[in-house]
């Protein structure tokens, strides 16, 4: 699938010569789904299921700004960051060394593991096994 979630900021005005900054955005969504194995799992669920401590605002109207929906707007960001935080912590239990930028699916996840154990695929080992 490649770097479909991880995008390199590589140049800006500040951002050039020697001195050049990295980042990278995480997907958390995509995260969630891996860790929590739950397809298209919402903000809302991923919160539940992660007992945050601030949840998504629900009952909104969307389309009109007013200070309710910026309330709405920041509570989203701050739900968001718990539930990065909380997975964060439940990577962490796997005790798996892959960035979270690196997870893709939870084959990515596997297949760091299988690595970080020191074992070859079927195919290394086999290198003259036919694929067809």
């Amino acid at each position: 699938m490649g770097d479909v979630h991880s995008f390199k900021f590589t140049s800006t005005k500040e951002n050039k010569g020697d001195s050049r900054k990295y980042g990278y955005f995480l997907d958390a969504q995509n995260l969630a789904e891996v860790l929590l194995q739950s397809k298209r799992i919402s903000l809302d669920k991923a919160g539940q299921k992660l007992n945050t401590n601030v949840k998504k605002m629900k009952g909104i109207e969307h389309g009109k700004v007013t200070k309710k929906y910026i309330d709405y707007l920041i509570q989203d960001v701050e739900t968001t960051y718990q539930v990065y935080e909380k997975l964060i912590e439940e990577l962490d239990l796997y005790q798996i060394d892959i960035p979270p930028t690196r997870i893709f699916s939870s084959a990515s996840l596997g297949k760091h593991a299988l690595k970080q154990l020191a074992i070859q695929s079927f195919l290394d080992l086999n290198p003259d096994f036919p694929l067809r």
